[in-house]
């Protein structure tokens, strides 16, 4: 009696759970579907399925595919089937961070309009993206150098190390890490400095001073000694192995060491009273030196004896290649010359506008240059202008507009790393084009 009571009681249950009816649900909508209130957001493929989840948007007529998340985790936007993590079909945009770069954000990307200049951190520091099309076109502003009176600046080969020096008087700074963080250098004192020079692995550095002597670092610039006498000394070119060694005077001797600076030998170069720019090849038997105004004079034994070539004008900054056959000079308020046989003869290349240049640098072969206009003495507001050519200076393109007083530039052997400093209480900027 007990079992046929409790079978008829669970089946007058079953029959009860019958009759209770069951709500019916509306089919979720798809992209293409139409639909009526514009911006309305649905998300379809709720937490009983296990497959893809669409967001989706009312444009006012049908529903637009917005976002979809697959059951792997890849997100796309704009697109119903992402084949990454995150897949956008159309433009995305990318703001500013203005943080540190550490592990914790290692692989950020931002995007600064103001440079304007993409960076990612590497976690430890935020450096540029390697997409250009030529040297200087993106760069990026060294808030660890300082703002100091910047008067020249020098690099390594590879471009990792630089020597920069503050004329203000100032000290000398260096950096080993491509110009993020800088190392103050008190041994030398504060000198009213003038370009310095260094060597292909950035051991040896020279750093010339106004009324003092030229300091010598063949540690890197962790110890400094003053070498040759007092004198108001203007450039120090340093061949590529830091054993040779030109210097000018702002007068009509030059200077030459063969041991890294230790000893010095005179020179009289006949016909000169201003020497400015100085450059040397890699084997330091090739020289050249430009006087301020005057002419231009080249040496094939190592400085002994001196040969007068090109115009007289005001020339400014003059460049050599490693192997001493091609040169480069600018004039100051003029334009770019170049030669391709060790300076017997010279072209004017048209491509360079009328500029007071105070700063000139280019790769190991000269076929990169890159030039600072001094825009004040332009009489351009104070704006210069960086220009580089990647064809010997024959075309020439602008950059990084600045209002600054004048810079001091250098660049790495294979053109590829530039740094400018600004001597008007600026920073150092560096660029970095692997094109």
């Amino acid at each position: 009696m007990r079992r046929t009571c409790r079978v008829l009681f669970y089946s007058v249950l079953c029959l009860a759970a019958a009759m209770i009816p069951v709500r019916a649900f509306a089919a979720e909508p798809v992209a293409g579907d139409a639909c009526s209130t514009s911006n309305q957001i649905v998300v379809t493929g709720g937490p009983e399925t296990t497959g893809v989840r669409h967001t989706l948007r009312c444009n006012g007529t049908k529903w637009v595919q917005e976002q979809t998340i697959d059951a792997s985790g890849n997100s796309g936007f704009g697109t119903a089937s992402p084949a990454a993590r995150i897949d956008v079909n159309g433009g995305a945009r990318v703001g500013y961070n203005s943080g540190g770069c550490s592990g914790t954000n290692n692989g950020e990307i931002r995007y600064n309009s103001a440079s304007p200049a993409w960076t990612y951190c590497n976690g430890s520091a935020w450096v540029p993206f390697e997409g250009c099309e030529i040297p200087g076109e993106h760069w990026v502003k060294q808030t660890g150098s300082g703002a100091r009176g910047w008067g020249g600046i020098a690099m390594s080969a590879d471009g990792t190390k630089l020597v920069a020096v503050d004329s203000a008087p100032g000290y000398v700074y260096t950096s080993a890490d491509s110009g993020v963080t800088w190392t103050v250098h008190t041994g030398p004192g504060t000198q009213d400095w003038d370009t310095p020079s260094m060597s292909a692995d950035g051991s040896v550095i020279a750093a010339p001073s106004y009324g003092n002597k030229i300091y010598i670092s063949t540690d890197g610039g962790t110890n400094w000694t003053g070498r040759a006498g007092n004198a108001n000394w203007a450039v120090v070119a340093v061949s590529p192995d830091g054993t040779k060694m030109l210097a000018t005077q702002y007068g009509g001797t030059v200077y030459t060491s063969t041991n890294s600076g230790t000893n010095w030998t005179p020179h009289t170069v006949s016909g000169a009273s201003q020497l400015w720019g100085a450059a040397i090849s890699a084997d330091g038997t090739k020289m050249a030196v430009s006087n301020y105004p005057g002419y231009i004079y080249t040496s094939s034994d190592s400085g002994s004896t001196w040969t007068q070539r090109a115009t007289s004008t005001n020339w400014d900054i003059i460049l050599m290649s490693t192997d001493g056959t091609k040169l480069a000079a600018v004039q100051y308020g003029g334009q770019v010359y170049t030669s391709t046989d060790s300076g017997a003869t010279w072209t004017l290349q048209n491509g360079t506008p009328y500029a007071s240049y105070q700063g000139f640098a280019g790769s190991s072969d000269l076929t990169k240059l890159i030039l600072v206009a001094d825009g004040g003495a332009q009489g351009w507001g104070g704006a210069s202008q960086v220009y580089t050519s990647i064809d010997s200076g024959v075309t020439w393109k602008g950059h990084f507009t600045k209002t600054f007083d004048s810079w001091a530039v250098t660049s790495s052997a294979d053109g590829t790393k530039l740094a400018v400093a600004d001597y008007q209480t600026g920073y150092i900027y560096t660029s970095y084009c692997p094109y």
